[in-house]
């Protein structure tokens, strides 16, 4: 069976951690589980997923928190982070899409509107994942091409400097000859004039 990508899910509800698993573990999502920030930040930091599902209120470092220091680094701030949260407050929203989050889900959610805006965040994730590689495919081409270009432009320098050459070789031979046919009209002249 296909994985549709990896999803770690942070909340430090047991109950809501079963729940989210079962649903999206339903959906063929490699599902991934932290009961704490901390145990995400390591999670992702060891194994980085496609996309996260982060509660706002935990115990021992809030999710506004992970996020902060999801987005500060380099090689997480990438991956796509939905919050979901008891708080409804615009605040609360506000909040978490200035610290990069790419949606934000209202507890009790709904099943369907979950699952949709997984998808349509995984989705995008994993088209930004394609673009990235073939991106670093196609700047690797073009550095290729580009030393390609200039192999050839050397080639072809060479090859003019050849032609100069072979010129300046073929002007040297026609004065040689034309200097010995001087030379033989000199001589001639001369046997002629000794030998009249």
């Amino acid at each position: 069976m296909k994985s549709e990508g990896s999803i770690l899910v942070v909340d430090d509800d047991p109950g809501s951690l079963e729940l989210l698993a079962k649903i999206l573990g339903n959906k063929d999502y490699q599902v991934y589980l932290a009961d704490s920030g901390e145990l995400a930040l390591a999670a992702v930091t060891a194994n980085p997923p496609d996309l996260i599902l982060l509660d706002i209120d935990m115990k021992d470092m809030n999710g506004f928190e992970v996020c902060r220091r999801l987005k500060a680094c380099e090689n997480t701030q990438h991956i796509p982070i939905i919050f979901i949260s008891a708080h409804a407050e615009m605040k609360q929203k506000i909040e978490g899409f200035k610290l990069g989050a790419v949606d934000y889900i209202t507890k009790p959610f709904q099943i369907d509107e979950l699952l949709i805006r997984v998808s349509t965040q995984m989705a995008l994730s994993l088209a930004n994942v394609s673009i990235k590689q073939q991106a670093s495919e196609l700047n690797l081409i073009n550095k290729q091409l580009q030393l390609e270009i200039e192999k050839r432009k050397q080639i072809e320098k060479e090859l003019q400097q050849n032609l100069n050459n072979a010129e300046r070789s073929r002007k040297a031979i026609l004065s040689t000859l034309e200097d010995q046919k001087r030379a033989e009209k000199t001589l001639r002249m001369s046997e002629e004039l000794l030998n009249p």
